[in-house]
């Protein structure tokens, strides 16, 4: 894989071969970078394995569903952080 996916796969792999903890503004990053190049379910799954999410891992989350035209899962997500106890921004509601 070349370009921004090769690159930012490589950063993951990085992250996981070194045991670095996959806090919220890496695992967020990760989400935002696979959703942008496509790969929605890796970034589904980089979501799934965070701990901790904030505001902004959710946006990305919820903003990949929607741009793949994945919209049930994205209203699934919304549900879910509305019941995590995160409140919507002004860029998610």
């Amino acid at each position: 894989k070349s370009g921004a996916l090769g690159s930012g796969m490589r950063i993951h792999g990085y992250v996981l071969e070194n045991g670095i903890k996959l806090d919220r503004a890496i695992g967020t990053a990760l989400v935002d970078m696979y959703a942008k190049c496509g790969e929605i379910d890796c970034a589904a799954t980089v979501f799934s394995n965070m701990r901790h999410k904030d505001i902004l891992s959710w946006t990305a989350m919820i903003q990949g569903w929607a741009v793949h035209g994945r919209f049930q899962q994205a209203i699934l997500c919304f549900r879910e952080m509305m019941y995590s106890g995160e409140k919507p921004d002004d860029v998610v509601f």
